[in-house]
């Protein structure tokens, strides 16, 4: 007697059925670098709260680009306007670190030649 089931299909999870299902379902991973772009974005306006995102994005590592979520001359920079009341400005700085961070996780573009062949 073989290792068939009666109906003639071999098991999922077995070496000659095919892959188990449990392991090979996808996962969208949670983003906490866009999560503390979001909490740096909301607290613009309470200087601990801002302070706290600014630091905790100036620390986390992003391996694509082989730097930080936020160099620290940013980080400066919207703490200095943020000192001022230029919420703005503030706002400004961090949402165009966020859409960096956003375009850095994306594959590049193509050339332009290739796109003309």
């Amino acid at each position: 007697m073989s290792g068939e089931t009666p109906s003639g299909d071999l098991p999922g999870n077995s070496p000659w059925g095919g892959p188990s299902q449990r392991g090979l379902k996808m996962r969208k991973r949670h983003d906490q670098g866009a999560d503390l772009f979001r909490a740096a974005l909301l607290g613009m306006e309470e200087p601990e709260q801002l302070r706290h995102a600014l630091l905790e994005l100036s620390r986390t590592y992003n391996p694509v680009t082989n730097a930080t979520l936020l160099a620290p001359e940013v980080r400066h920079q919207i703490l200095e306007h943020a000192g001022r009341g230029n919420f703005s400005e503030v706002r400004g700085l961090i949402e165009t670190a966020l859409s960096e961070y956003l375009r850095s996780g994306q594959p590049p573009a193509p050339p332009a030649d290739s796109l003309d062949s």
